[in-house]
């Protein structure tokens, strides 16, 4: 057992090696010996500066480094917000050019993961590849009930090699962070992290199988759209079968279509469908292009690939709400004031000169002649004005929402060329945003538990401030002394917040019930409306006395 661990640490050493060999051959030895990977470069070899590494030297390297460097470089071809054009240009022709291992081989993995061979626990199986990728071979099949399916296969020896190179990409984080502080900038512990999680994720297909099952339920009663179900039974770590999709690329489906169907309605549904998936339920496909998207016979709409399904929480959804409806309203004093409160745009962001910027993009994307108005340009371009403003904590779940937008408005437009993200993004923001005045229920809810978040804010304000004032009186005494004097500041603070959240609570009563007086309802809502009209009266005397009161003690 002892050899066990000398045994994985000799093929971790070959491994780094063999990738270092890979780096210097295409120009990155200076970096490399900068990292402590390899010694220093040769005399006759010239240090070049980062700006004069071309980007195909980048790609190639990549390429030759196997599976895992292929797909951080096809995930850094998304990152407008990291890298220069050019470096995005040449990394998004990245392939992943995998031929599929012999039969016998794949066999090996369903007969290991599902005990037993294929030909006896399916109807039929077709062992010749419907699609095959890197990590991944599907395969047609048809369940013992009758029902077809694609069931993948992941390729053997992938798994432990994927977790090699990442293990290697976190050592390499670790030096450069360690070694080049202006790389810290660009946080590569946490991006090398992030990548890590997702690729773990795509080799684990029980995983892909819940965040199959997660987004059906997301658009489960959607019309136009179609996502397959996971075949429980057949699925495993690494082995995936879903229903089997019939259906034609965006690009071909015209031909395919049955009679009648109306392709544009379909695009529109799709993109209806990803702004719920936004908005509502905060579980979006990350990767929605051509390829991951089937258009079936009758004009529904049919995802595909399931390893690029996010979350995002609730709280990150609710400002990208906002900076989405900012967008496509067109307010750049929207886009920056979002940016703010989110906490994306710090105290070191000169946020005149930002929203100034923005308010000029927002004009660049409104003034083509053709009035085709082009939202995944307007995103990437977005997300390079990020990075020329060095905002480096600008959510990655909100990357990859932007990207999700621009490869689906793709989609639509190739069943649709006239179809128009902006309006279909617009009419349901200002949904929305009605939904939330005219329901008063809706509104009254929401305005509680913002004023129950404030007083949790009031009441943690003492220790938050403790804390802070804690770390600081290490290095400043001074500071230390000025908090003893800390809590007689805060105390009349804490009384106004109280009073002000009262006044609040007395608006929202009286708001709310002439909100309900203006609804044609039964007597039981007029009679709601009437009481908190009353309830609201109260207590805004009750607000008034307690100032006054307030008042005539300070005095």
């Amino acid at each position: 057992m002892s050899a066990l661990p000398g045994l994985g640490m000799t093929r971790h050493v070959k491994r780094k090696a063999s990738l270092a060999a890979v780096f210097v051959r295409h120009g990155f030895g200076h970096l490399l010996a900068e990292l402590g990977w390899t010694g220093r470069p040769g005399p006759d070899e010239p240090k070049p500066e980062m700006s004069q590494i071309r980007a195909t030297n980048l790609r190639d390297a990549l390429t030759d480094a196997g599976v895992t460097f292929v797909k951080l470089g096809q995930k850094l071809s998304c990152r407008p917000d990291l890298l220069p054009p050019d470096y995005i240009r040449i990394l998004s022709t990245l392939q992943e050019e995998v031929p599929p291992p012999e039969w016998e081989e794949m066999r090996a993995v369903l007969v290991d993961q599902l005990g037993g061979a294929p030909e006896e626990i399916f109807a039929q199986f077709d062992p010749t590849p419907a699609a095959a990728a890197s990590i991944g071979v599907v395969y047609r099949a048809v369940l013992p009930g009758g029902e077809p399916v694609a069931v993948k296969v992941q390729r053997p020896g992938i798994e432990p090699q994927v977790k090699a190179d990442l293990a290697i990409l976190a050592d390499l984080a670790d030096a450069l962070e360690k070694r080049i502080p202006a790389s810290r900038r660009y946080q590569p512990k946490a991006l090398v992290r992030q990548f890590s999680e997702s690729l773990r994720a795509e080799l684990d297909f029980l995983e892909e199988a819940a965040k199959t099952d997660q987004f059906r339920d997301t658009l489960a009663d959607h019309p136009c759209v179609f996502v397959p179900a996971p075949a429980r039974e057949y699925c495993t770590p690494r082995v995936l079968t879903l229903e089997w999709v019939d259906g034609a690329p965006p690009g071909e489906a015209a031909a395919l279509a049955e009679p009648g169907v109306d392709l544009s309605r379909t695009a529109h549904h799709l993109s209806l469908s990803l702004l719920r998936q936004t908005l509502e339920s905060g579980c979006f496909h990350g990767d929605p292009h051509q390829g991951n998207v089937r258009i079936m016979a009758d004009g529904r709409g049919a995802f595909l690939d399931f390893g690029n399904v996010h979350l995002i929480g609730r709280q990150s959804r609710r400002h990208f709400q906002r900076l989405l409806g900012a967008f496509f309203l067109e307010r750049a004093d929207l886009i920056a004031t979002v940016l703010v409160n989110a906490g994306v745009l710090g105290p070191g962001v000169d946020i005149r000169a930002f929203q100034h910027d923005a308010d000029l993009l927002l004009a660049r994307s409104m003034s083509r002649l053709d009035n085709r108005r082009d939202l995944e340009k307007l995103f990437r371009e977005f997300l390079v004005l990020v990075n020329r403003y060095e905002v480096i904590n600008f959510p990655t779940e909100w990357v990859a929402l932007m990207l999700s937008f621009g490869l689906m408005e793709g989609v639509c437009r190739t069943l649709d060329e006239d179809f128009d993200m902006f309006a279909a993004g617009r009419e349901m923001i200002e949904k929305d945003v009605a939904l939330k005045i005219i329901d008063p229920r809706r509104w009254l809810a929401e305005r509680l538990l913002g004023l129950r978040e404030f007083q949790d804010l009031v009441t943690a304000l003492p220790g938050r401030v403790e804390r802070l004032l804690t770390k600081l009186e290490a290095g400043d005494l001074k500071i230390r002394h000025e908090y003893e004097r800390a809590e007689a500041f805060f105390r009349p603070l804490g009384r106004g917040a109280n009073r002000l959240a009262a006044a609040l609570i007395a608006g929202s009563l009286l708001i709310s019930g002439a909100l309900l007086l203006g609804q044609a309802g039964s007597g039981l809502v007029r009679w709601l409306g009437y009481s908190l009209l009353a309830a609201g009266a109260l207590w805004g005397v009750g607000v008034t006395w307690a100032l006054w009161r307030g008042g005539r003690d300070r005095d």
